[in-house]
Order: C-alpha cells, then structure tokens, then sequence
C-alpha cells in the first residue's frame, strides 16, 4: 500500500486526516454491510470499521479493536486494523473481491446481525460506553 505522496507520512497521521474526511461515508456504507470485509488503507495498516471490523476480527480473533469519534457523528465507532504484511500474506490464498491500492475487499460468511450487535455492545462496554444509555432517547 505504498504511496509517493504520503510516503513519509506515519500510518497514525494518514489514519486521522482519512477519518476525518470519509469516516461519515464509511459509517452509512457499514449500515447496510451484508458479509463484506471493507478495508482501508492507511500506510502501513488496513482499517476496518463497524461490521468490517467484527467480520476482520472473526477472521483474526487476535486483533485488537479500538473505538474512534467524529465530531459530526453522534457515536463511538469501532474499529480493527491489519498490517499490510498480513493481509498480503493471507491474500495468498484468498482472492479479494475488489483489490486497489489503497481499497479491499473480501467476501465472509453471512453473518446474522445478533451476533454482530453483542460482539459491538460488548466492545463499546469495554472502552466504558454504556450502550443504553448512548442510544436511549431522551423523554
């Protein structure tokens, strides 16, 4: 996932200025993610968000999951990443469905949504954020 013009750019900082510009756009796309792993690429790393990010750890349940923010989005967003030697290495074997340099793709497993929804409860319990209380409405 090399790239002249940001090149010397740490991962960390290509992450933050892509956050900041699409992270909105990723958050509805993984609204209506079916079975698609979605991965961002940000230098060194490959992100995951949301659904992408509970599909990535099924693959890789050793993957640690973080929890990011955007000003003009109400909630936490969780998110996973994967370093670019390990997805080329797994690329080996599995085909991605749509493979650009700095966007990938892989097909998983129908997943139902229930699992999904208490794998994320869980992960935003984890970092101290009390679900009911997030999407509780107000009286």
């Amino acid at each position: 996932m090399k790239n002249n013009q940001t090149a010397n750019e740490p991962s960390g900082i290509r992450l933050m200025r892509f956050m900041s510009s699409r992270l909105l756009q990723i958050v509805r796309k993984e609204h209506k993610n079916g079975n698609s792993i979605c991965l961002y690429g940000t230098g060194e790393y490959w992100s995951a968000f949301e659904k992408s990010a509970y599909l990535l750890c099924q693959l890789f349940p050793e993957k640690e999951v973080f929890i990011a923010k955007h000003v003009e989005y109400p909630f936490p967003i969780v998110m996973t990443c994967i370093s670019d030697d390990e997805l080329i290495k797994y690329g080996r074997n599995h085909i991605f469905h749509r493979d650009y340099s700095n966007y990938k793709e892989l097909y998983y497993q129908k997943t139902p949504t229930v699992p999904y929804h208490i794998w994320h409860r869980d992960k935003m319990n984890m970092f101290g954020y009390e679900i009911d209380t997030l999407y509780r409405k107000k009286n």
